[in-house]
């Protein structure tokens, strides 16, 4: 999931100042991953480490989910604050089914391109 996260991180980086919020807490090796890419991009302290059961519902926030399992995406929706824009990012049809019935607009992997276009969109709405 980090290189997912931070491939949407590098699509938005292009479009203009975004900020993002990794559910979770902060785990050693993600942590170290995405503060050196993060670092590279141009967007050092752009991500809040947030602990599970704390997701940001702020005006301008969309929830994005990007998951390789079905168990994954299940986890990750468990932990979302109701109410906010929900976006997917999967490949196999099963977490696609998952992403969807959570009430995703979901995006195909790899169009990453696309999923950061339709957050700039969602977000300004």
């Amino acid at each position: 999931m980090v290189d997912l996260f931070l491939e949407l991180m590098a699509s938005m980086a292009t479009r203009g100042p975004a900020s993002f919020a990794w559910l979770g807490g902060r785990p050693k090796g993600v942590a170290r991953r995405l503060d050196a890419e993060t670092g590279l991009l141009g967007m050092d302290g752009d991500i809040a480490w947030r602990p599970l059961g704390s997701a940001p519902s702020e005006p301008g926030t969309v929830h994005v989910v990007t998951a390789r399992s079905a168990s994954a995406a299940r986890d990750s929706l468990a932990q979302l604050a109701p109410g906010v824009p929900l976006l997917g990012l999967g490949s196999d049809p099963e977490v696609v089914e998952v992403l969807r019935a959570g009430g995703a607009r979901t995006i195909r992997y790899p169009d990453v391109t696309a999923l950061a276009e339709e957050l700039v969109q969602t977000a300004q709405v």
